[in-house]
């Protein structure tokens, strides 16, 4: 018997497309509708602890839990039929895989001509989307039509030919499985070592760096191979802050993919997030143009693909993109705009708290803070402080949470609570020294928290407040900014 909660699960998982088409498919059906019942049912409940089976089973007047049981499991496969019926108008893998049935049914009626017609239209189509299983597929039965005579040319030489395509094909299989498992290697090795110390952790990413598979771009014999490369690369020099050969390596796979429409379509997801990561790339080295360049193309895609992206990926994109146009309106000084959008994403984090990991609602929330602080929402500004605060501090990554309380200190002083934010302050500091002590984080950072820290510890008043901005501001370094001098820096720009 299938679980409820797997059956609630699904439906709650469906996008507005996909449950129009369960609806329609399924209401074309002559059986009892009870199962649509059933599904209205799941899906206008509020979560699945409130659902109470006895009131679902006396609602739609089941006569016994067996007959309640049979009918959760015909929806649950039929959902999966209706959305399984969808994807193969979507999904090439699909229109291949009903090519290939078509290839196999004009193959058996002895309709040789048509059927290689058919083959050759679906063998491109692999070339076009690397899509070497289904290549294997097409290969076998393109030298049955050899057999039979169909393609013209020297038999022999024909399956010779056809038998090094074979080859190719399984060779290229186990070139893109071998990156795949680099990529997984890598990724564990960051989870792994999360709570290394700094020195620690670039020496393991460094070692991993120099891997010949990595070092060497020849040994990506497919596109599919040379993006995971290339994702690796850039993700490792991210890491090692060395955000030039980031660019570098994300504007390459964005080319690449653009160059490769058919691919792109059938690696929508990817090409989503790493055109995402490119624009978050350009907004770190100010390219200020590009990243809204980058940002206008993202709405573009997300639009124009919203019903083929999965619903995570809609999701963080969605969010990304208020943070990524917040941070924006902070660097041209436009305030009121950061305020309004820094609302927005701060309902967004809301709307998906349940699916969002603590780490990922910090970060989102830290940028709504930073843009209600900069416009003078301190209250609202306090309020996202106090939810941030509720979470596992284990959980957030220790830079979210300085900059978060550094701006509740100058809160607290601009509000006059200078014994609270001399407490504060006495906390903050005590954090950077177990980060230092534990070879965490950005030197430069601790040394301007440090200096500023000291600076607030001795204003009780407003005129020491403003002449302590004055005094700070003219002793910043042009040129030498990091990413604390850049908050206080819009802070003193915001209040001047």
């Amino acid at each position: 018997m299938r679980s409820s909660d797997g059956l609630f699960k699904l439906i709650k998982s469906l996008k507005s497309r996909e449950k129009a088409i369960f609806r329609h498919i399924a209401g074309s059906r002559t059986e009892d509708p009870v199962y649509l019942k059933l599904f209205d049912r799941f899906e206008k409940s509020g979560s699945f602890d409130v659902l109470n089976e006895n009131n679902v089973m006396n609602e739609l007047k089941f006569d016994s839990r067996n007959n309640f049981s049979v009918t959760k499991n015909y929806l649950f496969e039929l959902i999966l039929k209706c959305l399984s019926s969808a994807q193969a108008e979507t999904s090439l893998d699909d229109v291949l895989r009903n090519r290939i049935l078509g290839i196999k049914l004009l193959y058996e009626k002895t309709l040789f001509s048509k059927a290689h017609e058919l083959l050759k239209k679906a063998k491109k189509a692999c070339g076009d989307s690397e899509n070497y299983l289904r290549l294997l597929e097409i290969l076998k039965w393109e030298k049955n039509l050899v057999i039979e005579g169909v393609v013209k040319g020297n038999k022999e030489s024909l399956l010779v030919t056809l038998s090094e395509e074979e080859e190719h094909a399984l060779k290229c299989i186990g070139n893109i499985s071998s990156y795949r498992l680099l990529s997984f290697r890598f990724n564990s090795l960051i989870k792994d070592s999360r709570h290394k110390s700094r020195k620690e952790f670039e020496s393991a990413i460094k070692k991993f760096q120099e891997l010949g598979s990595l070092k060497n771009e020849k040994n990506a014999i497919t596109l599919a191979s040379l993006i995971t490369l290339l994702e690796i690369s850039a993700s490792i020099n991210q890491l090692l802050d060395k955000p030039m050969d980031v660019y570098k390596y994300r504007k390459r796979m964005i080319t690449l993919l653009d160059n490769k429409p058919v691919f792109l379509k059938e690696n929508l997801t990817n090409y989503v997030i790493t055109l995402y990561n490119l624009t978050n790339t350009c907004f770190a080295l100010d390219y200020l143009n590009e990243t809204e360049t980058y940002i206008t193309r993202l709405k573009e895609v997300t639009d124009k693909y919203s019903a083929s992206l999965k619903q995570n990926t809609g999701m963080l994109i969605s969010i990304g993109l208020y943070r990524l146009e917040t941070g924006l309106n902070i660097i041209r000084g436009e305030y009121n705009r950061a305020s309004e959008n820094s609302i927005k994403l701060s309902q967004l984090v809301k709307k998906y708290e349940n699916i969002l990991t603590e780490r990922e609602k910090a970060e989102s929330l830290l940028v709504s803070i930073e843009g209600l602080f900069l416009n003078r929402d301190c209250d609202d500004s306090l309020k996202l402080i106090a939810i941030v605060n509720s979470y596992n501090s284990e959980n957030i990554d220790p830079e979210t949470l300085l900059k978060i309380k550094l701006i509740q200190i100058l809160i607290l002083h601009e509000k006059g609570n200078y014994e609270t934010a001399d407490y504060q302050a006495v906390s903050l500091q005590r954090t950077i020294k177990k980060l230092e002590t534990a070879g965490y984080g950005d030197i430069r950072e601790f040394e301007t928290l440090k200096r500023v820290l000291a600076g607030l510890r001795k204003i009780q008043s407003v005129p020491e407040l403003t002449e302590f901005v004055k005094t700070f501001s003219e002793g910043q370094k042009p040129g030498k900014t990091n990413t604390i001098d850049k908050l206080l820096m819009y802070w003193m720009r915001s209040r001047v």
